[in-house]
């Protein structure tokens, strides 16, 4: 019915931020790689422990959300 489209709809997206943070993961991880500077490394950790915690509260949602539809 509608609620499950929706749903679906909610969980299209959520996948596709996901992906996002993935890639942006990717970059950042091969920024570390090519920096030397200290402090741009740890702005670099800083952002990916910042993206870990988005992408686990993403994946909860999304859960919450699959768990739902299938229910």
């Amino acid at each position: 019915g509608k609620e499950e489209r929706e749903l679906q709809k909610q969980l299209r997206s959520l996948e596709r931020k996901i992906a996002k943070y993935d890639d942006e993961k990717k970059e950042l991880n091969e920024q570390i790689l090519k920096t030397t500077a200290a402090d741009e490394i740890a702005e670099i950790q800083n952002r990916l422990a910042e993206i870990t915690r988005e992408v686990e509260e993403l994946e909860n949602e999304w859960l919450e959300l699959y768990n739902e539809l299938e229910g």
